[in-house]
């Protein structure tokens, strides 16, 4: 039943989340964390089979382009605070690429 589910999965149109280059140049670090947060929700609603290849593999792609994204951000053109969340969300995400998907692995 499981690999019947997982192919069901698999063949499910994947859910994309693109955005405007532009809009995340102009987003605030602040608005960014925000918008990371609602998109994991999101994915996480979608793939809701915690089990699923399909869901680990969209949450570990997501992150991945969420860091490379992060990466082409302007730093030192952010204020205090925006280099307090830029740094906060960066290792959130480093973080998240090991043990994000495990620990919601594990709470299922």
């Amino acid at each position: 039943m499981r690999q019947n589910l997982e192919k069901g999965l698999e063949e499910m149109p994947r859910i994309s989340i693109d955005l405007d280059p532009e809009a995340v140049q102009h987003e605030s670090m602040r608005e960014r964390i925000e918008r990371v947060r609602e998109d994991l929700n999101d994915l996480q609603s979608f793939y809701n089979i915690q089990i699923s290849n399909a869901r680990k593999a969209r949450l570990k792609e997501y992150i991945k382009e969420e860091l490379a994204s992060l990466r082409k951000s302007p730093f030192k053109s952010c204020d205090q605070q925006g280099k307090v969340d830029y740094l906060l969300l960066q290792n959130f995400l480093r973080k998240s690429q090991t043990t994000f998907l495990h620990i919601h692995f594990q709470r299922g």
